[in-house]
């Protein structure tokens, strides 16, 4: 009769990790040793696109203003139902179409937590339970999931206040690019949730993000989420700051001072040409025109 235990016997074959979840469970072990954390078997329950934006929605008082103005620079296009009357809901929202990830302009009663005029986000992961979970054992606070047309979601606060909201999706979904496809889509994100070191560990713990110093007083470099994504600490910039690409950023220059917005003159970058701007309601961006 064979050996039922013969399988024991058998050389030990190592197992190569994935990079990403070695590095998450290196920086949680330097955490426990360094700064006392308490070691859990969440790290393990994170997913390499965990955090990602899947939608970004300006909340801006007038919508259709908007609309006309980021369609004139970004050359954004909007749904047909978009200029149609409909719901309460329908009537304050405007939705982009065609770009790498979902966008959309709201002006209705902004929430707590984000700026008006601001950004609001939904993230994604891929196990939303443990994520709310995480969320509160981190200092934040998270709904009950609530299942809704777009999926299963919870709205969120970081330890400093801050809005956003998660969303389930599948690990293997595919993700979206890193700086975009086409002009119009953001390619850079900047994040000021007030502390950047308390940002950094809720974040860095919530969705597995590595942080090194970045090359301004105050700024990290994000490693993980995308769009491509820095973290600013310290006042006077908003919670979200979205940089978009476009194909001829002295035409989008101009646009946006013919049509009542503020833009510095490009000026050249390593990674191309750039310029900051507000739009004729006061929101923030940036531009760049890659390489």
């Amino acid at each position: 009769m064979t050996d039922p235990l013969e399988v024991l016997r058998q050389p030990l074959v190592p197992l190569e990790p994935d990079p990403a979840f070695a590095a998450r469970l290196r920086n949680r072990v330097r955490r426990a040793l360094t700064e006392g954390e308490t070691m859990t078997a969440s790290a393990a329950t994170v997913t390499a696109a965990d955090g990602d934006i899947v939608y970004l929605s300006l909340r801006i008082p007038d919508a259709d203003r908007a609309r006309d103005f980021y369609r004139a620079v970004l050359g954004w296009r909007f749904g047909t139902g978009d200029d149609r009357p409909g719901t309460p809901h329908e009537q304050n929202s405007r939705q982009v179409q065609g770009q790498a990830i979902h966008i959309g302009i709201w002006n209705g009663q902004a929430d707590d937590g984000v700026g008006n005029p601001g950004i609001f986000i939904v993230r994604r992961v891929a196990d939303l339970a443990t994520a709310i979970g995480r969320v509160r054992e981190l200092g934040g606070t998270a709904t009950e999931p609530f299942q809704n047309e777009h999926g299963v979601m919870s709205n969120c606060r970081d330890d400093q206040g801050n809005a956003f909201t998660l969303v389930e999706m599948p690990g293997d979904e595919p993700r979206s690019p890193l700086n975009g496809e086409r002009p119009g889509d953001i390619v850079y994100i900047t994040m000021s949730p007030g502390d950047e070191e308390r940002g950094s560990r809720f974040y860095g713990d919530l969705f597995g993000w590595e942080f090194t110093p970045g090359h301004v007083a105050r700024g990290l470099n994000v490693d993980g989420p995308r769009p491509m994504t820095g973290m600013w600490g310290g006042t006077g910039r908003p919670l979200l700051e979205p940089v978009y690409g476009v194909a001829d950023i002295a035409v989008a220059v101009r646009r946006i001072r013919e049509l009542g917005g503020t833009a510095t003159d490009p000026h050249r970058e390593p990674y191309g040409l750039a310029a900051e701007g507000t739009d004729d309601q006061g929101l923030s961006f940036g531009l760049m025109q890659l390489g």
